[in-house]
């Protein structure tokens, strides 16, 4: 049986270990045989590994939007680091035995912002601009572009760069007194970033 489209709920859910690499490797070929996969999860692992695209349910409506601080590409080894690059000299420092194509979330609680350069063991710090500031009660979500100069103009044409947002409290808004536009630091540590997908090297 070939179908069109294979709908598959948590299919996973009941499937021990020793057959689970099994399991994924029939739905990963399904596409490849002409049929259209509709695959849910509660598991982001499951999702990256399996879909070539991802949305989410949230209060009741499906929205293509994925976890901030999703970065796709691939992890490669420099200096006997892992590292992935998300923009053109940018590349986030990561703490993981898995090597090839994956996906990292940064949780967003996890970014510090500073002005001034971080001396710390944090091993990712990029510098950008505060291109998004948006409350939400009392939090503050900021994005800061980075992967362009710290210096305006931005760039020639006036292009964006790689979007990571960080969740602050109001109170460290205020005491901060960020402002659009401004040059800030986005830090974080190796240990903050979620490695989904990739093999051991």
């Amino acid at each position: 049986v070939e179908p069109d489209l294979a709908i598959l709920d948590e299919p996973l859910a009941d499937v021990d270990a020793q057959h689970r690499g099994t399991v994924e490797r029939i739905i990963r070929d399904l596409p490849a045989r002409g049929t259209t996969v509709l695959l849910t999860t509660h598991r982001l692992e499951t999702a990256y590994r399996l879909a070539d695209r991802c949305a989410s349910l949230i209060d009741g409506s499906l929205r293509n939007a994925l976890p901030d601080n999703h970065f796709s590409g691939t992890i490669a080894e420099s200096d006997g680091e892992p590292v992935m690059a998300i923009a053109p000299g940018c590349r986030l420092h990561l703490a993981t035995p898995l090597r090839g194509p994956a996906h990292v979330v940064i949780d967003p609680r996890t970014v510090i912002l500073s002005r001034e350069p971080v001396h710390s063991s944090a091993r990712n710090s990029f510098a950008g601009r505060i291109a998004v500031l948006a409350a939400e009660g009392d939090r503050v979500r900021v994005t800061v572009d980075v992967g362009v100069p710290a210096s305006p103009p931005a760039s020639p044409r006036g292009e964006r760069g790689v979007p990571i947002i960080a969740l602050i409290t109001d109170r460290s808004f205020r005491e901060m007194n960020l402002q659009l536009g401004e040059p800030i630091s986005a830090v974080f540590k190796t240990l903050a970033l979620e490695v989904y997908g990739g093999k051991p090297s």
